[in-house]
C-alpha cells in the first residue's frame, strides 16, 4: 500500500512539474504574441499581463516540489562545509527540519486564507475577473508539497546538499 502511495505522490510531483512547464510556455506565447500584435498596430491581448502573473505563479509553486526532489534548489554551503561530519549533518538536518516546519505552515495559512476567498465569492478584478482562492489554492499546494519534500529528505536522512563537501 504504501509502495502505491509513493508512486502516485510522485506521479503527482512530476505532473505538476509539467503543468509548471506548460504554464512557462502559455506565459511565453502571450508575450509573443503581444508584442507581434503591438508591432503589427493590432492593439495588444487585454488579458495578458494578468495571465502571465498567474503563469509565473504557476509555474513557480507547482515546479518548486519537483525541484527539491531533485536537489536543485540553491544551497550556501560556505560556512557549513567548514565543520565536521557530523556538525554538517546537524546543520542539515536542523535546516529540513525548519524548512519543513516553515512550510507547512505557510501551505497551512495559504489554504486557509484560500478557503475564506472561496466561500466568500471574492475576485481579483484587473483587466480579467480571477477568483482569488486559486493563487492561494496554488501557494497552499506549493508550499505543502515542498513541506512535505522537505519532511521526505529528514526520513531519508539525506541531510547535507547535494554536490556539498562530504568527508
Amino acid at each position: 500500500m504504501m509502495a502505491i502511495l509513493g508512486k502516485l505522490y510522485s506521479g503527482l510531483i512530476h505532473l505538476l512539474a509539467g503543468f509548471a512547464v506548460i504554464s512557462l510556455l502559455v506565459a511565453t506565447g502571450l508575450i509573443l504574441g503581444d508584442v507581434t500584435m503591438r508591432f503589427l498596430g493590432l492593439g495588444s491581448i487585454r488579458a495578458s499581463s494578468t495571465l502571465i502573473e498567474y503563469a509565473l505563479l504557476f509555474a513557480t509553486m507547482l515546479g518548486a516540489p519537483w525541484l527539491m526532489r531533485r536537489r536543485g534548489h540553491i544551497t550556501v554551503t560556505s560556512l557549513v562545509e567548514l565543520l565536521p561530519p557530523t556538525g554538517r549533518k546537524f546543520a542539515g538536518a536542523l535546516a529540513l527540519a525548519i524548512s519543513t516546519l516553515t512550510l507547512l505552515i505557510l501551505g497551512w495559512r495559504s489554504a486557509m486564507v484560500g478557503y475564506d476567498k472561496w466561500l466568500r465569492g471574492g475576485m481579483d478584478v484587473r483587466s480579467i475577473a480571477v477568483p482569488e482562492w486559486i493563487s492561494y489554492g496554488i501557494l497552499a499546494t506549493g508550499f505543502i508539497l515542498m513541506g512535505t519534500e522537505c519532511l521526505r529528505l529528514i526520513l531519508q536522512r539525506r541531510f547535507e546538499p547535494q554536490g556539498s563537501v562530504s568527508a
